[in-house]
Order: structure tokens, then C-alpha cells, then sequence
């Protein structure tokens, strides 16, 4: 079969998977069959730009993955470092005959042929909430044409977000829940009304609107009134204008 053609069934198998080791089993599968013999799949960027590495999908019992993260690989790989700047799959002979690289960063390619892996493909994807990932795929004899890459590049991006989708890493996170009467406190609030002037624009006292408040806060998980504003505010509680709470309906 094609890689083309294998490229396309496999696709449509890994949309259909529903757990991570479904996910690696077909992806094995399909690279025992193409001469891919390692591969590591991560998330370099959580949504709103918080650095966090998260493995997506790998052959991470390997003897090299295992080499890789105990020695911090990671930090000096200069494959890696491009996905920053680079939005198409790059082999990792490209980066090692182009670039200028430091002693630690030609390294981590002497160290990658130790384990077999002369070269490989690096494939970045820039995803949601501005998030960064990619991975790359090796074999001591993987040698892929570029248009090979190109169909390669299909089912990575498959296996990624799907393996993304599974972990729930772009889920949005359900704001808390608080009540009407916190709502209309907090909206007149960030207008810096008092205690009073709220109590009386609401008709309520000046000491349950503070109950209000606090309330909030708990719920927020904040130390102060402005915190609480500002939390509201982000999760779409509140509008930015005192009737905003009055004219729209809470978020479901």
C-alpha cells in the first residue's frame, strides 16, 4: 500500500480513537510499516502563552526518549527551538548543515546517532490560543522524499490534535457559578460605588452587599474587590458598563 494511501486510512482511524492507547497502537502501526522507528509528540505552549511542556503522543519507553529526558536534551535541542520561527516540517540534517550551532546543541545530534537516529522530521504546529507544538519522527534508515513529508505531515497533525482533544487541552474551563445579586454587586462595584451607594441603588443594605462580595471572592478564589472585578469581568460575568448586568442574561 501507498503511503499515500496508508496515510488517509490511518487518519480516518485515529479521529475515531477515543483513548491515548488507541491513539499510540494505530500510530505504531502505521509507522512500522514507513521505516519510522521513533517518535515524540508534545505540546511546547499551553493556550495563553504559559510554558508548559506536555507529552501529546511518543514512543516514550525508548531507550533514546528515556536518554533524552534524563539528560535534559530538551534545553539545548535546536530542532526544537525553531518551531518557534518555523511553520513546515524541517529534517534534522537541515538544521544541523545550516545553523551555527553551540557544542551542546551539536550534541544532541551525536547523541540521537548513538541511538541509530542519523536523521528524522521535525513537524511544528502553531495551534490554538497561540499554543506551540510538534514532533518529530526518525529511523536508522527513514529517508523520506518531500513529498512523503508532506503526506507525513497529514497524519502527525492528525495524531496531535487528537491526542490534544483527549488530554481536553484546549477545553474551555467552565467559569464559576455565582448568583444574580453577586453579579450586580460586583458590575456596580468596578464603577468604585461603596458598600452604601450600592446597598441603596440595589435596596439592599450596606452589609449584605459586603456578604455579596465576599462571597464572590471565595468563589473566585481572590484576596481583594479588585481581584474579583477583574475576574468577573474575564469570565464574562460582568459587562464593563453598570447596566450591562441588567440588559444581558447570565452565561449558561
Amino acid at each position: 500500500m501507498s503511503l499515500k494511501r496508508s496515510a488517509f486510512d490511518v487518519a480516518r482511524s485515529l479521529s475515531e480513537a477515543t483513548t491515548l492507547d488507541a491513539l499510540r497502537a494505530l500510530f505504531e502501526e502505521f509507522a512500522s510499516q514507513h521505516g519510522i522507528e521513533h517518535y515524540m509528540f508534545g505540546q511546547l505552549a499551553m493556550p495563553g502563552g504559559v510554558i508548559k511542556t506536555v507529552r501529546l503522543l511518543g514512543a516514550f519507553d525508548s531507550d533514546w526518549f528515556r536518554f533524552y529526558e534524563k539528560n535534559h536534551l530538551f534545553i539545548n535541542d535546536p530542532v526544537v527551538r525553531l518551531v518557534k520561527t518555523i511553520d513546515r516540517p524541517y529534517r534534522w540534517s537541515w538544521v544541523r548543515n545550516t545553523l551555527d550551532l553551540t557544542e551542546a546543541e551539536l550534541d544532541v545530534f551525536i547523541q540521537a546517532e548513538r541511538f541509530g537516529l542519523k536523521d528524522g522530521v521535525f513537524f511544528p504546529f502553531h495551534g490554538a490560543g497561540g499554543s506551540l507544538a510538534g514532533g518529530s519522527i526518525a529511523g536508522s534508515s527513514f529517508d523520506p522524499s518531500d513529498q512523503e513529508i508532506a503526506v507525513l505531515e497529514f497524519v502527525v497533525l492528525q495524531a496531535c490534535r487528537k491526542a490534544a482533544s483527549i488530554l481536553g487541552l484546549f477545553d474551555e474551563p467552565k467559569a464559576p457559578t455565582i448568583s444574580k445579586r453577586q453579579r450586580e454587586c460586583l458590575n456596580w462595584a468596578q464603577f468604585g460605588k461603596s458598600n452604601q451607594e450600592i446597598g441603596s441603588i440595589l435596596g439592599i443594605s450596606a452589609h449584605t452587599v459586603k456578604e455579596h462580595i465576599d462571597a464572590a471572592k471565595r468563589i473566585f478564589g481572590v484576596n481583594s474587590r479588585i481581584e474579583a472585578i477583574v475576574f468577573a469581568r474575564n469570565a464574562g460575568l460582568i459587562g464593563f458598563s453598570p447596566l450591562s448586568d441588567i440588559v444581558r442574561p447570565p452565561p449558561p
